[in-house]
């Protein structure tokens, strides 16, 4: 009979409400990160909404020839396109959003004709990064469905964006021909990548920790298996190489107790650590190479009994197992292998 077979299944146990409650606190955090994420995407698609009907609304303008532009008190009509100007918006990337634009009258304003409407602001933008007030520009356009979208950025500077916007070519000494660009500043990695990074390595660190009791399950049944095969190995032959060290005594564990052995650590749980006790323990030799010591061991405050029982088992290709639990005492898993129950180890 295979030795699984012989070995009845233990009783369905209460759920435990700890795991219940760790599982839903899990989600929870999970549900957290996932926040972060969703939201950057959310910014990231309106702004590339913006962005592709900017440069319809300038490409329009460059067909129909229909740019007005009102810059400095001054209004014209623009006989070159938006190209320059939409390449410094797209090059910037994703400022930061907002939901008001400044009171004051745009610095420059572009109408393309399809009614979109493009204002722009020279204002100081907030640097979140090295907390401080920065020179920057405050973007605000209308779509052709009417929807608005804006943003301020630090990572363009008004001159450069003044020297990328249309001009008034029948005046070729416009007001910012002889304003010299700036350098574009160092940019930055933008606030949703970081947000990003930062979400992926949580939902990493929160997957690993809520699989954690699956992989010490699965953990749990290898080490069953490889005692289960030295088991039956120790009991093929004509006499048992199951020897047990009790005490100072060697004994030869009968076919009875070692199955019994195995049964009470298969019907128990296990917690795997590597805190192995420095005392000497209660020593099985398989015969196969494989070897299981057993101590008694204090379990950690808030168990269910104050001691329960330590396990170590390396198997024959030398993998070991060291993990306790609270399921039982040492005195009653060790009850079959006493000298009262199993003889003296004979050559």
């Amino acid at each position: 009979m295979p030795l699984y077979d012989a070995v009845r299944a233990p009783r369905p146990r209460k759920r435990d409400r700890k795991l219940h409650i760790l599982i839903a606190i899990g989600l929870i955090l999970v549900l957290a990160a996932f926040i972060p994420i969703l939201w950057a995407a959310h910014l990231q698609r309106q702004y590339r909404h913006f962005i592709s009907g900017l440069g319809e609304s300038v490409q329009y303008a460059k067909e129909q020839g229909g740019l007005y532009v009102r810059q400095d008190g001054r209004q014209f009509r623009a006989r070159g396109p938006a190209s320059r100007l939409y390449l410094e918006l797209n090059t910037a990337g994703m400022g930061k959003r907002q939901n008001s634009a400044p009171k004051s009258v745009p610095d420059a304003e572009l109408e393309f004709g399809n009614g979109c409407i493009l204002r722009l602001w020279e204002q100081d933008v907030w640097d979140g990064y090295n907390r401080q007030w920065v020179p920057g520009v405050f973007v605000w356009y209308r779509g052709a469905n009417g929807k608005i979208y804006m943003y301020d950025t630090d990572r363009m500077q008004w001159q450069t964006l003044c020297g990328a916007c249309p001009k008034n070519r029948r005046n070729d000494m416009g007001l910012y021909d002889a304003v010299r660009r700036e350098k574009t500043p160092r940019r930055r990695h933008p606030m949703w990548v970081v947000a990003l990074a930062f979400a992926a390595a949580l939902v990493t660190v929160l997957g690993l920790t809520i699989s954690k009791p699956q992989r010490d399950h699965d953990r749990f049944i290898r080490c069953m298996s490889d005692i289960s095969s030295s088991t039956t190995y120790a009991f093929s032959g004509k006499f048992t190489s199951l020897r047990a060290r009790v005490d100072g005594q060697d004994l030869r564990i009968t076919q009875e107790n070692g199955y019994a052995l195995y049964g009470k650590l298969f019907n128990m749980n296990a917690t795997f650590s590597r805190d192995v006790p420095k005392e000497d323990s209660l020593r099985l030799d398989y015969g196969d190479g494989a070897v299981l010591e057993l101590w008694p061991y204090h379990l950690p405050d808030g168990s269910d009994r104050s001691e329960g029982i330590f396990v170590r088992f390396v198997n024959p290709e030398g993998k070991t197992y060291t993990y306790y639990t609270d399921r039982d005492t040492f005195a009653r898993v060790t009850q079959c292998l006493s000298p009262e129950n199993n003889p003296a180890w004979a050559e």
